[in-house]
Formats: structure tokens, sequence, C-alpha cells
């Protein structure tokens, strides 16, 4: 759609109409006019030469005539470094994506959009003009301001002395489960946002549909954190209070020993050895310019992914996907079990925390299966992810782990190291 969008808009500047009659033109000029999102065309010196109507309506301007002969790197951002750093990944990329930035309206006050921007050439080579799109994320960015002075505001709290006092209720099962509550509306944040900006959406509506689900889900994440606070100051309902240490955390009692045994140094260790390869690949990775394009190459590669929750698991479907995998998902522990007896598969994405039989059960249950089904390499996929958690996950037999909210370049990493070695042996 966004490649149609493009072409056909270059094409009209061109003066190529010729394939389009009369009638086709104006309802392009309409759905262009009134796209979901602001399009424009700026010369060299980035003054606009077009812009639809969405755009006009985005910066407060009464018709998109308006808007043409504005500067938009003088008159519209808000602050130059914004534009420097958008130039600078113009002439070394030729296309600057994703930039979250502020720019002024007509009537002075200031908005928050994303910009997607590219640079067009002539047939010499040489830069003939910029164009691109422009799409309101005001709301969003307040959802995430809001969250960020909540947070900010815990941990002023937290280090405002040596102790503090906190509710008899507040023990480490809560904070536990308070931290996957957290991370599941997240997970779907970050995973519809990652779809959005590599373009892996066939349509406009489709693009509406990714950006609604991510608003559910950020108004999710502010629901719980109203929830924590009310908890909290204790306005929820009203509890006995005790002192406790701010640095000191209550023991958790010990644990029967989980089947099948694993050696206990050999779990830390591979836990550890996982979570340095993760923080790695989130800061060495990054963002291909490849990543906007399918990977056919896991063609015939079939995963199972378990995941109880509609949305993150929708989200996972997508990404999973759009990387080549063909999926086929289920919403729990026991429907997992019935699936690898029943299927053929090459891998399993098990969610850990699930209602009746959670992942740690379920993977229990598949290890003593007969072969070659019990042998088939068991990914948790979890939010909680202390290395406690990330032992006991590898002590229950699952083989590897994926922190929530999930890095697509890591997951993918992961999936294809254990499809790798699956197919070796």
């Amino acid at each position: 759609m966004k490649k149609f969008i493009k072409n056909s808009f270059s094409n009209r500047n061109n003066g190529d109409t010729k394939s389009l009659d009369l009638k086709e033109e104006f309802a392009f000029q309409d759905f262009v006019d009134y796209a979901a999102i602001g399009i424009f065309k700026m010369n060299p010196d980035a003054v606009i030469e077009y812009a639809n109507q969405s755009l006009a309506q985005i910066l407060d301007y009464k018709s998109r005539s308006n808007l043409i002969g504005i500067n938009f790197k003088e008159e519209l951002i808000s602050d130059s470094a914004d534009w420097e750093k958008i130039r600078a990944k113009l002439y070394k990329h030729r296309i600057a994506k994703n930039f979250i930035i502020p720019l002024k309206q007509n009537s002075g006050a200031s908005i928050f959009v994303r910009v997607d921007i590219r640079a067009a050439s002539n047939t010499t080579g040489e830069l003939s003009h910029f164009e691109g799109s422009v799409t309101d994320v005001s709301e969003f960015v307040k959802s995430v301001s809001r969250i960020k002075k909540e947070l900010q505001s815990v941990k002023e709290e937290k280090n405002s002395g040596s102790q503090m006092i906190v509710p008899t209720a507040i023990s480490n099962k809560y904070l536990s489960e308070t931290i996957h509550k957290l991370k599941t509306p997240l997970n779907s944040i970050v995973g519809f946002l990652t779809l959005i900006e590599q373009g892996m959406f066939n349509s406009e509506d489709e693009l509406k549909d990714f950006s609604h689900k991510a608003s559910v889900s950020a108004n999710s994440l502010i629901r719980i954190i109203d929830g924590i606070n009310q908890k909290l100051d204790g306005s929820e309902e009203k509890k006995p209070e005790k002192k406790i240490e701010a640095k000191t955390t209550p023991q958790n009692k010990k644990e029967k020993t989980i089947e099948p045994k694993v050696p206990k140094e050999k779990v830390k260790k591979e836990a550890a050895k996982h979570e340095h390869t993760q923080k790695t690949s989130d800061t060495a990775i990054g963002n291909s310019s490849k990543n906007n394009e399918k990977d056919h190459s896991n063609n015939g590669q079939k995963i199972l992914l378990v995941e109880d929750n509609p949305i993150s698991q929708n989200v996972e479907m997508r990404l999973l996907k759009e990387s080549g995998y063909s999926v086929i998902a289920v919403a729990s522990g026991e429907d997992a079990i019935e699936a690898v007896k029943s299927q053929k598969f090459s891998l399993v994405l098990m969610d850990v925390e699930m209602p009746n039989m959670d992942g740690i059960k379920a993977t229990k249950i598949i290890r003593k299966l007969d072969s070659p089904v019990n042998q088939i390499p068991i990914i948790a996929v979890t939010a909680h992810s202390s290395m406690k958690d990330r032992e006991k996950c590898l002590a229950s037999g699952m083989n590897d782990y994926i922190a929530k909210p999930i890095n697509i370049n890591f997951m993918k990493m992961t999936i294809d190291q254990w499809l790798k070695r699956n197919v070796e042996s």
C-alpha cells in the first residue's frame, strides 16, 4: 500500500496519468487528500510543494494550499536539531523512518508526530525532492509521558529514605504478578509498533488496526499502573502496614525439586549466558533495512506458538509470519500438549504464565512423551526475566527463553539457532 501511494504520487507529479481515466484520477486524489496520514512533497531546500488535506488538518491549516511554499525545516520543525538528525539519515540512507518530533501548528501550539521521509533522485542521480508522511502520535506520546512520570514518582519515593512504608500485601508474589501484568500489554505495544515501523501491513485498514490495538494495550497499561498506585497509597483498601528496609527482599519458601533434574551450576551458567546474549542483541543487531522485507528462508519450518493473551498472540503470530515462519497458535498448556501429539512441529514458543496449566507444567509433560516428540526444542516466552525465573525455565526442560517485551531481532536469532540445531541433530 505504501509503495502504491509513493509510485502513484511520483507518477502524478511527473505528469504520467495516461493509465488513469478521469474518474479514477478523482478517486485517487480523494483517497490521497483524506488518507489517515499526512502526505507531502518538498524541494531540496525543504520548501513544501505538495501537501494533502490530512496534513493541513494535522497542522491546523484551513486548506492544504496554505502549506504550499512553507519551509518545513524553518517554519514547522520546533527544534532545528531534529531536522539535522533527519537530514543526516537522509543523506546516508536516503530514507529517515519513525522520527517522533514536535511540529508547529498554525495556531502556534505544538503537536507530536511521526515523520517518515524519503529522498528522491532524478535520472542523473541528483537529489530532486523529498517526499514523505506525517502521522499524529500526540495521544500516544501523552500516554508514554504519563507512564514515565508515574515510574519516576515511584523511583523518587523509593530513594527518599533508607526506610519506606509498604502494605503487607506487597510481597514477592504480588510484585512478580504485577511485572507480568505490566509486560503483557507492553509486549503488544512494542510488537505492533515494530510491525508499523517496518511497514509490515498490507493496507491502510490494517495499519489503523495495528494502531488501535497498540492504543488499547497502552490504555490497559495505564489502568494497571493506576491500580498499583491505589494499592501503594492504600486508597484501594486499608490494610495493616509494617516497616521494612528498602533494600531487603522477603525470601520465598524453598521450592520442591523440579524434574527432570538439571545440575544447578549448569542451569545458572546457561541462564547467565543467555541473559548476556539478549542484552548484546538489543544493542548490536539494531533494525536492519532488510527487516522491511519478508524472510522466506524459513519456509517449511513449522512453529507452535502457545500464548493465552489474544492481543499478544495476534502480534506474535504476525511477527513470526512476517519473518517467514509457518505458525500455528494455541491458547493453553493443555492445547499445546495435544498439538505436539497430533502434528509435527520444528519448535515450540511457550508462554510461561497461563491459567490452569502454565508453560512450566506443560513442558514437563511434553518431555515425558515418546520420542521424537519429547526432543522438540521449547523456548520460553516470559515476562518474568529475573535470573531465578530463567533458571526455573531451563530446569523444567525448556531449551531457551525470550523475555517480554519481545525484541524481533533477538527472537528470530534464538529461533534460528534452535532450528539449525534441530536439523543438524
